[in-house]
């Protein structure tokens, strides 16, 4: 379900050749460390955006920095209420990273908000430790993935590539005539 059924564009298919390299070489340096996202499938005028639900003062802040760094769209709110008309209005963001508790919810609420969105949203839990259960529980409950941070550029890239091909296939199905 994570992992999209055909090679991505600039995918060469093997690892590198350091694997405690996070990224392939000097020339990606300018992008933070994180690899680029090279082409996508948009739709002409379409932006990547994304959602992520975090307290202040929280390691999301540096994933925020990190999805800029990635040319993504990114709006930062505090609380699932402030999430409802963003998640429910005509142009929902493609992603949503929220930890697993907000001050007014879950992460369970994000995704049953995101399930209820007009276009398909992928949510993606952002935990503090390694937790199996809590994995669990997000998995089955319907989130695109649970990820603990920090993670390295090329381990954020491939999470964000995967969920992008993912919502934008389903979304494109979404639009196609019945």
């Amino acid at each position: 379900q994570h992992y999209p059924p055909k090679k991505l564009p600039g995918a060469t298919g093997r690892a590198p050749d350091n694997p405690n390299e996070s990224s392939p070489s000097a020339k990606h340096s300018q992008n933070r460390g994180y690899w680029p996202l090279g082409p996508t499938r948009l739709p002409a005028q379409e932006e990547i955006s994304t959602l992520v639900l975090h307290e202040l003062g929280d390691p999301l802040d540096a994933l925020k920095l990190a999805l800029e760094a990635q040319s993504v769209k990114v709006c930062s709110l505090r609380s699932f209420q402030e999430a409802l008309p963003l998640l429910t209005g005509p142009n929902p963001p493609h992603l949503v990273f929220t930890q697993p508790k907000l001050l007014d919810g879950i992460w369970a609420d994000v995704v049953n908000l995101a399930m209820k969105a007009p276009k398909p949203v992928n949510v993606i839990v952002v935990g503090r430790l390694a937790n199996v259960g809590l994995y669990l529980q997000t998995i089955t409950g319907g989130a695109f993935d649970f990820i603990v941070l920090p993670l390295t550029g090329y381990e954020l890239t491939h999470i964000v590539r995967c969920a992008i091909e993912n919502v934008l296939s389903r979304r494109e199905a979404q639009a196609l005539p019945v």
